[in-house]
């Protein structure tokens, strides 16, 4: 009985160039090498370009080419097939038509079992067209679901004819050992996340030549850095200038062109992940950078190698940096935060969890970061009054100081040792007055809780504001009180 297959056209037409389509030298001539070899991966993730990077070398390069967009629906072997065979006939069309008809008309468990067949059949086809031609299979993640399709194409692979290129085009890299293979005897091309991110130099081009607006390094330096090339975020700034008249996105968390990246990471990107997959990104986005160990301690799991590779693997916006240490890109950072502030409940535990595995691992700078970002100021002060001395004897005394800004008074009036700390901020940056300000009220609260070691560290900070402006007689009386 004849199959049906929904054949829908524009999965056979390459992305149409526009005219604010850049002109990239270091890409297009890296793309050049196409012809050279008999495979081409081009991976990365979502928004980086790769179907309109490759689109635009075929239009440059002017020869003979088929282009494949799958889908879901392509997801099993004989629809993968038959759409293989109807992107080949766009060009020529009456390639492989014995094959179709044959596949069109047999049973479906029956094809499964006869993949060498069908792939000989294919490849000799593509013998017979004799002239260079160009294969592209774009979203070619798509395929991972189907083994007997990977095994198929595999061996057409294996066996692909000289005058034949094929261009694999996703968001994961294929693994497959016949591609291991290739890339051992150098017969395997590979673009990557890296080579399709813009430079700063593109950046100033893209926005001087088709944007219309001309950035200084100081704009084109903060473009580049919050969206490390990242093509479609550079879009968005773009639109969001066109809306506000400023560049500053991170000031504009609400303006509908970020609003509109978030909804298509989102969309495209985080719902497509498995639960498990999901939790990971959220506990681990509040870091700055990660590693494995770090991971599995603080996360009380054992299998982060393996969920780190698999983000990799997807390359899902997760960069390493150094050795064996990782950051999510800035943009997608911010997402998963916002993601997480969704469910307060679960910003409060991880955001808990963190600063409690700080704190037992003696990083109070970390710790009291984790423990502000739930306005957990009561931890906080807690943690200064009794290593406060020790951070500021670290030389951390401008970060000590940005920490005092979100305490309250009633915390000090608590942790009444913090007033120490305070004055000796107040004191490195000259403030002598505030300085001797806060060893005074140290010295009323210290008398008050008949806390004589505060008594103590109220006189000894009087006696430093005197030996640092020099006056010696004034500051003996301070210390000898300080060592009674």
């Amino acid at each position: 009985m004849l199959k049906k297959y929904p054949l829908i056209k524009t999965k056979f037409i390459p992305p149409l160039i526009k005219n604010t389509n850049l002109y990239r030298p270091m890409l297009i001539k890296k793309m050049r090498n196409i012809l050279d070899v008999p495979i081409t991966l081009i991976h990365s993730g979502p928004g980086y370009g790769k179907s309109s990077s490759i689109a635009s070398y075929l239009e440059y390069q002017q020869g003979k080419f088929c282009w494949y967009t799958l889908s879901k629906q392509e997801d099993n072997f004989v629809p993968f097939l038959v759409h293989m065979i109807y992107a080949v006939q766009a060009t020529s069309p009456s390639f492989c038509e014995r094959l179709l008809e044959f596949v069109l008309n047999e049973d479906v468990d029956s094809l499964e079992g006869e993949v060498e067949l069908l792939c000989s059949e294919f490849i000799n086809e593509l013998v017979a067209m004799k002239e260079e031609i160009i294969i592209v299979l774009d979203d070619i993640h798509y395929l991972e679901a189907s083994k007997t399709s990977i095994n198929w194409l595999s061996l057409v692979i294996q066996y692909l004819p000289k005058n034949v290129h094929l261009v694999l085009c996703g968001r994961i890299r294929p693994t497959w050992d016949v591609l291991t293979r290739l890339l051992v005897h150098g017969e395997l091309l590979e673009i990557t996340e890296a080579d399709l991110a813009f430079s700063k130099e593109e950046i100033e081009v893209l926005f001087a030549d088709f944007y219309n607006l001309e950035l200084i390094e100081s704009q084109v330096d903060y473009v580049c850095e919050l969206t490390e090339g990242w093509i479609i975020a550079i879009q968005m700034i773009w639109q969001q200038f066109k809306i506000t008249g400023d560049l500053e996105v991170k000031e504009h968390l609400n303006i509908r062109s970020l609003e509109e990246l978030f909804r298509y990471l989102a969309m495209e990107v985080f719902s497509k992940q498995p639960d498990e997959m999901r939790q990971f990104l959220l506990a681990t986005c509040i870091f700055g950078e990660f590693n494995i160990p770090f991971c599995n301690a603080i996360l009380n799991r054992k299998d982060s190698q393996q969920m780190v590779a698999n983000l990799l693997s997807q390359n899902l916006f997760i960069i390493p940096i150094g050795t064996e240490q990782y950051r999510y890109h800035p943009l997608f950072k911010d997402f998963l935060i916002k993601q997480l502030r969704y469910d307060e409940a679960l910003f409060y535990e991880n955001q808990d969890r963190a600063a409690n595995f700080f704190l037992e691992n003696e990083n109070y700078e970390r710790a009291i970061y984790h423990y502000q970002k739930i306005e957990e100021s009561k931890k906080v002060g807690a943690i200064l009054d009794r290593y406060g001395q020790i951070l500021l004897q670290q030389g951390k005394i401008e970060a000590v100081s940005k920490m005092f800004d979100r305490l309250s008074v009633n915390v000090k009036l608590e942790y009444i040792r913090l007033w120490f700390i305070e004055g000796e901020i107040n004191r490195y940056f000259c403030h002598y007055e505030k300085a001797l300000s806060c060893y005074r009220q140290l010295e009323e609260l210290a008398e008050l809780k008949q806390d004589f070691i505060a008594g103590s560290l109220a006189q000894e900070g009087k006696a430093k504001i005197y030996l640092d402006t020099i006056q010696p007689a004034k500051a003996d009386s301070h210390l000898s009180q300080a060592i009674k």
